[in-house]
């Protein structure tokens, strides 16, 4: 994916952009899943340039992403999706 990402800012894609796809704009990504940019700046809503944001397991849900801080006795992991 990093090479995706590297390729777009060089401007050596034609007509789009591979961005990492952020479903829920929580600022995380899959490491895998990615989006097409119109503009060639991966910025927009639902997209990420950043290849070290990846960790996200659950990407419909914001509140549930490697950036949050656990709740104590919730019994809920919000780094990791319930399996």
């Amino acid at each position: 994916m990093r090479v995706a990402v590297v390729k777009a800012r060089s401007g050596l894609c034609d007509g789009g952009d591979d961005c990492f796809a952020d479903g829920d704009g929580d600022g995380y990504h899959d490491g895998e899943t990615t989006v097409d940019s119109a503009d060639l700046d991966c910025t927009d809503a639902g997209e990420l340039d950043d290849p070290d944001a990846d960790g996200d397991c659950d990407d419909g849900d914001p509140l549930r992403n490697p950036g949050v801080d656990e709740l104590p006795g919730d019994n809920v992991d919000q780094a990791r999706p319930e399996a």
